[in-house]
C-alpha cells in the first residue's frame, strides 16, 4: 500500500491533495491515535528520556544491531553489503481490514497479496521488536501480522497512529529470539544528489531492493491523503510502488533517513519519503502516550506574493501573512491582528507561509508542559518589524475513540457456502467438477489464514468430495475441534494476456482466465 501522487499535488488519497498549507487554518489540538500503556525505556537505542534528535549508528551497542558502513567512496559492494546487513530488519506487514468484504475477484493490481487483506512494510528500529510503518498501512486493521525475512510471522500491536504525518508505531513480541533493527539517521544532513536504496514489498514481493538518489528535499506541497498533512518529504527516484509503504529509505552509511509513503503514479522515479527526524519526533510520542499532541495559535496564514510585499511595505516575501485572527486565541491575546506578518517563531526563522504550521506541528516540547509554552514571535506590522510572546495552552489529550468494531470470534470454519447455480456457473465461465461455491469468509478465521478467498469452490473435504450442501454438512460434521482440515479448492485466477495471440488484440489488453485447484489446510476450532 503506497498512496500514489499525481502531477498537481492536489487529488485525494491514491491521487493527491493540495499544495495549500497557506490556506489552512491552524486549529488543530491534536492528531489522535490509538493508545497503548506508556513503556518507560528510550525508544531509540542511544537516547535520552527526551528522545535524540540525531542518532549515530555508532549508538547501536547491541550484539544483534547493524553495524555501520564506511563514510569512503562507492564501490561495486556497497549496495550488496547494505541489503545483507540491514534487509533482515525490515518486515512485511500484512493485515485484515476492519470491515473489509471484497467480492469481486482480484484484477491485476490485486495480484500478490490476499483477497480482503492489505500489505506494506516496516522497519524494526531497536531489539524489542518495536516497528516504524505508515498510519495508512495499519489504519483500521483488525489484525496485524509481521513477517520477517526469516519466514518467521508474529502478531503485532498498534502502539499509536498519527494520519497527519502518515506514521505509525507498532511491536511485536519475539522472547528470547534477537531481532535485527536498523539505526535511524539525521535526514537534516541528507543532500541532493546522494544515493539512497530502498528495501520493502512492492506488490507482495518482500525484501526488494531498490536504488536511486535523493531528487529533492522538504516537498511540503506534495499532499497524499484525505485531508492536509504536516508533510515535509524527501522526494527519491528509487522505484517506489504499493507495497512499498512504511519500508526504510537508507542512505550509504547504513542509516534509515525516511520512511516511504506515498509515490506519483503518472511520473516515471518520482518517490516520497518521510525524514526520517520527522519519524523519530512522532514514534518517541506515540511511544510514550500513543498519540501526538499539537499546539494551537489561532490564526489563518498565507503567503505573501510580491504584490502584497509591496503594499505591505516589506523587505522581502518570507513569513506567513495573517489574514485572520480568531477570537480568544493565543494569537489575540498576544496582540497579533490581521495584516501582520510572522517572520519569525520560537526562535525559528519563517521563509515561507507553511513553516509556522510546520512549527506549530512538529517544534519540540511546544505542546509537551503541562502548564502551556511562553514562545518568542517577530512579526512585521505597517512596514515595523516587533517583538512579542505568545503563550500557547496545553493541548488536551485527545478523546479516545471507540474501537472500529469488535472483532468476532471466528467460527469452526469461518466459511459460508452455497451451491452453484447454472447462472453462476455460465457468468464465471466455470469449468470442472460441480462444488459450492465459497461466499463469505470470516476475517481471523482458520479458513481465511489457511488462503481460502471468497469466490473459491469447495470440491472436497477431507476424503469426501461435496457436490451440494448434503454433502457439505456431512463432511464438515464428521470434523472435531482441534482436527486437521483438507480441503481442495478450485479458483478462479485473471492475468494479464501474455501477447497478441492470447488476447486477440494488440498489447495484450484482455486478460486470460484461468481455473486451477489448489489445497489448503487447518485446524478446526
Amino acid at each position: 500500500m503506497t498512496r500514489n501522487v499525481g502531477p498537481k499535488q492536489h487529488v485525494p488519497r491514491l491521487g493527491c491533495r493540495g499544495t495549500a498549507f497557506s490556506a489552512a487554518v491552524i486549529v488543530l489540538w491534536a492528531s489522535l491515535a490509538m493508545a497503548a500503556s506508556p513503556d518507560s525505556e528510550p525508544l531509540f537505542p542511544g537516547s535520552g528520556p527526551q528522545g535524540a534528535r540525531k542518532l549515530s549508528a555508532r549508538a547501536n551497542a547491541s550484539a544483534r544491531g547493524p553495524l555501520p558502513l564506511s563514510r569512503g567512496p562507492l564501490s561495486s559492494q556497497t549496495f550488496v553489503n547494505l541489503s545483507h546487513k540491514f534487509s533482515p530488519a525490515v518486515v512485511s506487514i500484512v493485515i485484515d481490514r476492519v470491515g473489509d468484504r471484497r467480492g469481486d475477484r482480484p484484477s491485476d493490481e490485486d495480484s500478490g497479496r490476499k483477497h480482503g487483506r492489505e500489505q506494506g512494510s516496516g522497519v524494526i528500529i531497536n531489539p524489542r521488536g518495536f516497528i516504524l510503518t505508515n498510519n495508512h498501512v495499519v489504519e483500521n486493521a483488525a489484525d496485524i501480522h509481521v513477517h520477517l525475512q526469516d519466514d518467521s510471522e508474529y502478531s503485532a500491536r498498534l502502539i499509536g497512529r498519527d494520519d497527519r504525518t502518515d506514521m505509525a508505531l507498532i511491536q511485536i513480541e519475539a522472547g528470547n529470539k534477537p531481532l535485527p533493527w536498523a539505526p535511524l539517521g539525521d535526514s537534516d544532513r541528507v543532500q541532493i544528489g546522494e544515493w539512497v536504496m530502498a528495501i520493502g514489498s512492492p506488490f507482495g514481493l518482500s525484501h526488494s531492493v531498490t536504488v536511486g538518489i535523493v531528487s529533492a528535499k522538504g516537498r511540503r506541497e506534495v499532499q497524499p491523503g484525505s485531508q492536509p498533512g504536516f508533510f515535509d518529504f524527501l522526494q527519491t527516484d528509487a522505484p517506489i510502488n504499493p507495497g512499498n509503504s512504511g519500508g526504510p529509505l537508507f542512505n550509504v552509511q547504513g542509516e534509515v533517513i525516511g520512511i516511504n509513503s506515498a509515490m506519483n503514479t503518472i511520473g516515471s522515479g518520482i518517490g516520497f519519503a518521510i525524514p526520517s527526524n520527522l519519524a523519530r519526533s512522532v514514534a518517541e510520542q506515540l511511544h510514550r502516550r500513543g498519540y501526538v499532541l499539537r499546539g494551537w495559535l489561532g490564526v489563518y496564514p498565507q503567503a505573501v506574493s510580491e504584490t502584497l510585499r509591496r503594499s505591505f511595505n516589506l523587505p522581502d516575501r518570507r513569513g506567513a501573512l495573517v489574514a485572520e485572527v480568531y477570537v480568544e486565541s493565543p494569537a489575540a491575546a498576544a496582540g497579533l491582528r490581521a495584516g501582520d506578518v510572522i517572520v519569525e517563531f520560537a526562535g525559528h526563522k519563517l521563509d515561507r507561509s507553511d513553516d509556522l504550521m510546520w512549527l506549530l506541528s512538529n517544534l519540540p516540547g511546544a505542546a509537551e508542559s503541562p502548564d502551556g509554552a511562553v514562545l518568542p514571535l517577530a512579526y512585521y506590522r505597517e512596514g515595523a518589524l516587533k517583538t512579542t510572546r505568545v503563550k500557547l495552552p496545553p493541548p488536551p489529550a485527545p478523546e479516545k475513540s471507540p474501537p472500529a468494531a469488535a472483532t468476532k470470534k471466528p467460527s469452526s470454519l469461518g466459511l459460508a457456502v452455497t451451491e452453484m447455480t447454472a447462472t453462476a456457473i455460465e457468468k464465471l465461465g466455470y469449468e470442472g467438477e460441480r462444488g459450492l461455491m465459497v461466499l463469505a469468509i470470516e476475517p481471523s478465521s482458520p479458513a481465511q489464514e489457511a488462503g481460502a478467498d471468497r469466490g473459491d469452490v469447495v470440491l472436497q473435504v477431507n476424503e469426501q468430495p461435496v457436490r451440494n450442501l448434503a454433502d457439505y454438512l456431512s463432511a464438515i460434521g464428521q470434523l472435531k475441534s482441534g482436527q486437521i482440515v483438507r480441503m481442495l479448492l478450485r479458483r478462479l485466477e485473471i492475468r494479464p494476456a501474455r501477447g497478441p495471440g492470447d488476447s486477440g488484440e494488440a498489447g495484450g489488453r484482455e486478460r486470460r482466465r484461468t481455473w486451477h485447484n489448489l489445497w489448503i489446510a487447518f485446524v478446526r476450532k
